[in-house]
């Protein structure tokens, strides 16, 4: 069964099948030939793959990991072109977020899935992508994403001071360091695909 279709059935996840198609076009997702898991690919600010990660579509066979070779500082992300991006844990949550969200005109804004906590993944595309300015948390609803907030608005508060932050080359400090405008957005429910499924 192809990943349209899944989305047609609406029983498990409920994103949208015209979401579906967008990211599937974007050579963003596809369902892999051998085990028919979703993959999620992450792309450089050149067009180049990165990384892909691996979500079992069946909820008897619950899979994920990533594709061997992958980049851990790249995810499944979206590049729209305004200074808005919104920030989530997984690309599952991404995509109810636009499915809930979907108006004319989403496609202007960028949309980052982690795949984890750690903001890594946000740091490497803020350092690709020089005009974003808005940053928009959209990470989980509970301790994790919560802890994960305070942390990350922490450190672009750091970037927009123009304070040492640690571990990073003096490069990639150079290219964060500009003014951010940050802001937390929290599903209802412990995230937002299941305020997509039960709201």
């Amino acid at each position: 069964m192809s990943l349209k279709d899944h989305a047609k059935k609406g029983r498990e996840r409920r994103i949208d099948s015209e979401i579906i198609s967008f990211f599937v076009h974007n050579r963003s997702l596809y369902e892999s030939a051998s085990t028919h898991n979703a993959v999620f690919v992450g792309y450089d600010s050149t067009g180049k793959a990165r990384a892909a990660h691996q979500k079992g579509t069946l909820t008897e066979k619950p899979y994920r990991g990533d594709v061997d070779g992958s980049e851990k500082d790249f995810f499944f992300n979206y590049h729209g072109g305004s200074e808005r991006l919104y920030v989530f844990e997984a690309p599952i949550d991404m995509l109810s977020f636009i499915t809930l969200n979907k108006r004319e005109g989403w496609q202007k804004h960028s949309y980052l899935a982690l795949g984890c906590t750690a903001p890594l993944a946000l740091l490497r595309f803020l350092s690709e992508y020089l005009g974003i300015h808005q940053i928009v948390l959209c990470m989980d609803n509970d301790a994790a994403g919560i802890k994960a907030d305070a942390i990350i608005q922490e450190t672009l508060q750091r970037f927009s001071g123009g304070m040492y932050v640690e571990d990073l080359s003096e490069e990639t400090r150079e290219q964060l360091q500009r003014p951010y405008e940050v802001s937390i957005l929290k599903s209802i429910k412990k995230d937002w695909n299941d305020d997509l499924k039960y709201g």
